[in-house]
């Protein structure tokens, strides 16, 4: 391992959810960039990741293409997530005092 380098389990410092297949028409390249792409072959029957000559990388410009989606779906869901905050704490109140109540059902 090199000098700098923590040895981690993956879980501790990533969500490892099972991966995707790169959408079609995206072609990986062996030029070394910050975006190799991992398969579950490579993690089989290893102690230590390390990133090697036999790994190929997406390439930075489709990398963007995935990841600019992404970010718009990232956008979204903050600020909807904080507008439910705002109106979660404006609620709140109010049905702890018992300004408001929610109707029972009708069973």
């Amino acid at each position: 391992m090199k000098h700098n380098w923590q040895e981690v389990r993956l879980g501790d410092v990533s969500i490892v959810k099972g991966g995707k297949r790169l959408p079609n028409g995206i072609n990986l390249v062996s030029t070394p960039n910050s975006h190799p792409y991992i398969r579950i072959r490579d993690l089989t029957n290893i102690r230590n990741l390390e990133i090697t000559e036999k790994f190929e990388y997406v390439d930075i410009k489709e990398y963007e293409k995935i990841r600019n989606p992404m970010d718009t779906e990232i956008h979204y869901l903050c600020n909807e997530n904080l507008q439910l905050s705002i109106i979660r704490d404006a609620l709140l109140p109010k049905l702890i005092s018992g300004e408001i109540a929610v109707p029972e059902e009708n069973t």
